[in-house]
């Protein structure tokens, strides 16, 4: 009798367990082969290569121009002179020299063509970056020499939106080109 009662609490206890386990068995065969599913691609590093830029900015003083090298990365499909500008916006890393340029969202536009590289800014840059003639002379030398390092350009139109004859500051008629300004660069 102590067999046979053993032998049943045995044969419910393995019942209850057998209970509990769900098992969920599919409604269908599925050809694992012919399933229509969305690839998930793993994310790909947007960064191509390292770059060093040569950006310039003015000293405390407001004296000169002042070379500052700067290593960024950059990312793929991305205008080399577009960078430069956005590292203009940042200003420097150096203790020794003080932003050029103010505004965040300004730039309309970047092109290079034949040597020119050509920056549409909005209105906001004009009003942001003007009053009097060392802030604007060292805004746009910063630009002009910063976009002038690069190698496909010789020299930058600015426009302010798409007027290619606007008048920055009381002091900049923006009618053609600048070549590197180097008499504002320190020797």
């Amino acid at each position: 009798m102590r067999k046979i009662s053993t032998y049943l609490l045995l044969v419910l206890v393995s019942a209850l367990l057998v209970s509990c386990v769900a098992v969920k068995v599919p409604n269908e065969i599925v050809d694992e082969k012919n399933v229509d599913s969305p690839v998930v691609e793993q994310p790909i590093d947007e960064k191509i290569e390292k770059v060093t830029l040569t950006l310039y900015f003015p000293d405390n003083e407001a004296l000169y121009l002042y070379k500052e090298l700067r290593e960024v990365e950059l990312p793929k499909d991305s205008v080399l002179a577009e960078i430069v500008l956005e590292e203009l916006f940042k200003g420097p890393v150096s203790d020794n020299l003080s932003p050029s340029l103010d505004g965040e969202n300004v730039v309309n536009s970047v092109i290079v063509s034949d040597g020119v590289c050509t920056v549409d800014f909005k209105k906001d840059f004009a009003l942001l970056n003007s009053g009097g003639s060392t802030r604007e002379s060292f805004a746009v030398g910063s630009i002009v020499n910063s976009l002038c390092e690069l190698e496909d350009v010789d020299e930058v139109k600015i426009n302010i939106d798409g007027d290619t004859n606007a008048v920055f500051g009381g002091h900049f008629t923006l009618e053609f080109p600048f070549a590197a300004q180097k008499d504002l660069i320190a020797e």
